[in-house]
């Protein structure tokens, strides 16, 4: 399927790739809706194209749920109204669970069994899984105030696009099971801004989440380190340009961190209150303005010449755990 000009599809139109070797090209800029795709299908957007997808925010309130210990299956005394891919919340449901399977109108497969039943109702959420590899010269736009996980398409490879990633509303997640890194391409820049969230994702507390991006700026929104049993690791910093970014972090967790890297400063501008990790490998760090981090962070400077810790906050104070260098 391809969309350019003059025939590109109408804006809103939902698209679904299925099956193997089902591909949608994009040479233009083009905004959909809700965009899915399978695994071995791609996705190729062309130099100065941005595609553009994501509905609005779908959240199902089930029947209480049974789910015994160790048991993958949650049965519903009528219609629970699930699909597979939700992301589900409610009492004793392990962080990351989500809908692996439908069985039936009141059963469906659980991504994880829960250590303690199950007994009460469930909150699903909708989520557009997007498990095909961006490639191209161009960039990808979250929309809409729904949320679109990124998943795993294979452990082995990633996107390899070179446009902006762009986050202008609702969540886009990058994860899930298992040990997976670069859901994004680690050439892409990152734009997070105000009303946007970029959320690590994955049930495995034993596994951190890697992603490497060339740079991170915006005016605002969130990018959560903890979704899920597993923290996340965001590297910036790979295309040495001067970037500011006014979002804060989150996921309260010492095993997540941020790493610059490269030529280029990062300023951060948002009141952080994670206790999370800050690495300077190279390049230079600001804490600028109203801007903070958590008095519980740890900050480290690496001893390669250039890395650079600044702070312009005027007569404002700011504290951490600890300095290391």
């Amino acid at each position: 399927l391809a969309a350019a000009a003059p025939n590109t599809l109408a804006s809103g139109t939902n698209v679904t790739l299925v099956g193997k070797g089902a591909t949608l090209g994009v040479s233009v800029d083009q905004t959909l809706g809700i965009l899915t795709a399978g695994k071995n299908s791609s996705i190729s957007i062309g130099s100065g194209a941005t595609l553009s997808s994501g509905g609005t925010l779908v959240t199902v309130t089930t029947p209480a749920a049974a789910a015994g210990v160790g048991s993958t299956v949650a049965t519903f005394p009528s219609a629970h109204g699930l699909t597979e891919g939700m992301l589900l919340t409610g009492t004793n449901v392990l962080p990351g669970t989500f809908v692996r399977r439908v069985i039936n109108g009141t059963t469906v497969e659980l991504s994880q069994a829960p250590t303690t039943a199950i007994s009460t109702a469930l909150t699903g959420t909708r989520t557009e899984i997007i498990a095909a590899p961006f490639s191209g010269a161009g960039g990808y736009t979250k929309a809409g105030t729904g949320v679109v996980w990124l998943s795993p398409f294979s452990p082995y490879s990633e996107s390899s696009n070179t446009g902006v990633t762009t986050i202008n509303a609702g969540t886009l997640l990058i994860g899930g099971e298992g040990s997976y890194s670069n859901i994004l391409s680690r050439n892409s820049a990152l734009v997070v801004n105000t009303g946007g969230t970029l959320s690590f994702f994955g049930p495995n507390s034993n596994i951190r989440s890697y992603q490497e991006v060339g740079s991170l700026a915006g005016t605002g929104g969130t990018i959560n380190f903890l979704n899920g049993g597993s923290a996340g690791a965001l590297v910036v910093g790979r295309d040495g340009t001067n970037t500011s970014w006014g979002g804060i972090f989150v996921g309260n967790t010492t095993e997540a961190a941020l790493m610059k890297t490269g030529a280029g400063t990062l300023t951060l501008t948002g009141v952080h209150t994670a206790d999370n990790i800050f690495r300077v490998e190279q390049g230079g760090l600001t804490i600028s303005g109203t801007g903070r981090v958590d008095d519980a962070s740890l900050m480290i400077l690496s001893n390669r010449t250039g890395a650079t810790l600044s702070y312009s906050i005027g007569a404002n104070t700011d504290a951490v755990r600890s300095l290391v260098g």
